[in-house]
């Protein structure tokens, strides 16, 4: 995502747009349509900056030789090394290679890779042609005890339940950015407050291979992952999902659930539809098809060996150039006007048992965040 307006005209395939300045939820984009309706782009991730309440631009800003950015909650700074703080604390990031300003959407590190920002932190993107691996150091201001990981994601939690800093495994990518196949992170601590981390690609020859790095904001889509190659496996931060069968992981699902109650302002309103659109990172559009859950998943707890049954049928999600998507708006809203359903949850699975699969972003993806569209009359 190269910029939030940007995003929201692809999605509407609109030059132009004409946005509600009334909104105050720093999590959505509102748009007025020409046939009187609006039309609510929600985010997983905050789009706006909790303290100037400005969008965040998604943009670097050079002054003299240092290079600075503003996440949704984060400051940045690019001198020898990435400093990113916010008011729970701060970290730094050194990387093996100096970094060179080229624009204000990319920073070179090295020759090859690249750095760019998501809404808060970065997305780092290996060229691989010459390398096997991508290695790093995290110092932080304070000790974290209590760290989450598997071999995607790596968290340190200032709470039981509730992250500071999240490194996560996006993948490796073809030469178009075609999404391949996973990317592992392992970790070795160093101090009590620095640790080396290093990302691997899960196949050889690939082009590209990328990571995030971000300080955590709250996040208004719950979801997790659950695999049967690793059945006692959990996924709470990892940014994104390989919905299928694969020789990584067997058969995975996801389980998701976008939170109702911040928007739900607009759903009392008289609503036309509500569509969940999941970003895709891969060209293989397999069958994917939607169930409710029984009950409410929990995104820390959930394994494919304690996963939660499904229910009802929801639908086959559909794909654009950029989505997929599903209707979830009788999901949402009761058969008795202007009563709302509390989603428990949504298992997104394969509609086959070959193997193949479609990658798509999580709710902790903040490069590429998932969106609930709602429109609805005024």
């Amino acid at each position: 995502m190269d910029s939030i307006l940007n995003e929201i005209k692809r999605i509407r395939r609109e030059s132009e747009l004409s946005l509600d300045l009334n909104n105050s939820n720093r999590y959505r984009i509102v748009a007025c349509n020409d046939d009187g309706t609006k039309t609510a782009y929600c985010f997983s991730a905050p789009l706006y900056n909790v303290n100037t309440l400005k969008t965040v631009d998604l943009k670097f800003h050079r002054i003299g030789s240092k290079i600075t950015a503003t996440g949704s909650n984060t400051l940045l700074d690019f001198v020898d090394k990435i400093q990113m703080k916010n008011h729970d604390g701060m970290c730094s990031i050194v990387f093996d290679s100096s970094f060179t300003y080229k624009d204000d959407k990319t920073i070179l590190c090295g020759e090859k890779d690249t750095i760019h920002l998501t809404s808060n932190g970065i997305v780092y993107n290996s060229d691989m042609s010459n390398k096997s691996e991508v290695s790093f150091e995290i110092e932080t201001s304070k000790k974290y005890d209590y760290i989450l990981k598997n071999n995607g994601y790596y968290s340190f939690m200032r709470e039981k339940f509730r992250p500071f800093l999240i490194i996560s495994c996006i993948g490796c990518l073809d030469k178009n950015e075609n999404m391949l196949a996973p990317a592992e992170i392992t970790c070795e601590q160093i101090s009590e407050y620095k640790s080396q981390f290093t990302v691997t690609p899960c196949i050889s020859g690939c082009n590209y291979m990328k990571f995030e790095i971000n300080l955590y904001e709250q996040k208004n889509f719950q979801d997790t992952t659950v695999e049967s190659l690793h059945p006692s496996k959990r996924n709470a931060f990892g940014s994104i999902a390989f919905v299928g069968n694969t020789e990584w992981f067997g058969k995975q699902w996801l389980y998701i659930r976008p939170e109702i109650l911040p928007n739900i302002d607009l759903i009392n309103k008289e609503t036309n539809y509500i569509i969940m659109r999941l970003p895709k990172l891969s060209n293989d559009n397999i069958p994917i098809i939607a169930f409710e859950t029984v009950r409410k998943f929990c995104s820390f707890g959930s394994r494919w060996e304690k996963r939660v049954p499904s229910s009802k049928f929801i639908g086959n999600l559909s794909y654009d150039e950029y989505y997929a998507k599903l209707d979830i708006t009788n999901l949402v809203m009761s058969e008795e006007k202007n009563k709302v359903s509390i989603i428990d949850g949504i298992i997104i699975k394969p509609d086959t048992n070959d193997m193949g699969f479609i990658a798509l972003a999580t709710g902790d993806n903040y490069n590429t965040p998932p969106i609930l569209e709602i429109n609805y009359n005024i």
